[in-house]
């Protein structure tokens, strides 16, 4: 996620005499950067594409700073970029402006038009770097341009080469101190993986939040129904009919349903013993299990022993 500054060095090589205009001060149609960088770094189309807009304007000074956020002296400054574009597959490009009158633009000239390789543009430029593909970094940003430095390395035997600054503490960008606003302007796609994350795991956590929900209210529907079975055998096994209200009123089988199991047996035992009483003294039978259902006490001083429990 840290952004660094990178010097990718471009030459001239490739710059032909028509596109050197010595009395407008002005060579056209330069390379700043390309696909390929020798440090190991590939800038992308559309990573080129979407920065090349930080070149316009960027000046131009003699050779490196000794650190990339050094300032720089205004002898230093040869001249500036103009109109910069990209190109699909070869990199970004622009106007380079200089100043006739500075001391280094006889010997820039005549590289241009002799050895345009032995001198060339290498970007001060701040990236955010991407994942790595095939072992090389994979440029995610081009983030700001400090200056486009032109640059000769006599001791390089290759045409294209660069010089690469080690970042400064002013460009890194330490995980400690980002902030919010910062990851979403700076690393959008971090920010909207870890939206797209954050989403995902709160629909999964409200899912398994219903899932709970419906596992608890099935348990606590199967644990209703066995309690019922449990007092309706219980009842039954006592000579009681659950069905009959005269003998299991509304109110003595809620007294019941919310008593502890031990109590129920107890309220059970009580109600059969009452009924048993009101039996020997009216000439009631309680009910059995194998009754018929249709079979009814007559006695209403029962009924109204058994409904004033």
């Amino acid at each position: 996620m840290a952004a660094v500054t990178e010097a990718h060095h471009i030459t001239l090589e490739g710059v032909g005499a028509d596109q050197i205009d010595e009395t407008a001060g002005v060579i056209r149609g330069v390379k700043l950067i390309g696909n390929v960088s020798r440090n190991g770094r590939d800038y992308p189309d559309s990573v080129i594409r979407d920065g090349i807009e930080h070149y316009a304007g960027a000046d131009v000074y003699l050779d490196h700073p000794k650190n990339p956020g050094d300032s720089r002296s205004v002898t230093e400054k040869i001249g500036w970029i103009e109109n910069p574009t990209s190109v699909t597959g070869k990199g970004g490009f622009g106007d380079f402006h200089f100043n006739p009158a500075h001391p280094a633009t006889e010997q820039l000239l005549w590289f241009a038009k002799n050895k345009p390789s032995k001198i060339g543009f290498s970007h001060n430029a701040s990236l955010r770097m991407g994942q790595k593909l095939n072992g090389r970094d994979q440029i995610a940003a081009i983030i700001g341009v400090r200056s486009v430095d032109l640059v000769a390395d006599a001791a390089t035997t290759a045409s294209l080469f660069e010089h690469v600054d080690n970042p400064s503490e002013s460009d890194e960008m330490k995980i400690e101190d980002l902030t919010l606003e910062q990851i979403k302007s700076e690393r959008s796609d971090i920010f909207e993986a870890i939206a797209k994350e954050a989403t995902e795991s709160a629909d999964q956590t409200t899912e398994l939040e219903e899932l709970r929900a419906k596992v608890t209210a099935m348990e606590a529907t199967e644990a209703t129904r066995k309690m019922e079975t449990a007092i309706t055998e219980a009842l039954e096994s006592a000579g009681l009919d659950v069905k009959d209200e005269k003998q299991c009123s509304p109110a003595f089988m809620k007294v019941l349903r919310a008593a502890e199991e031990t109590d129920q047996a107890e309220l059970i035992a009580d109600r059969a013993e009452l009924l048993k009483a009101t039996e020997d003294k009216v000439g009631f039978t309680p009910a059995k299990t194998t009754q018929d259902p249709d079979t009814k006490p007559t006695s209403k001083n029962f009924f109204e022993a058994c409904c004033s429990r």
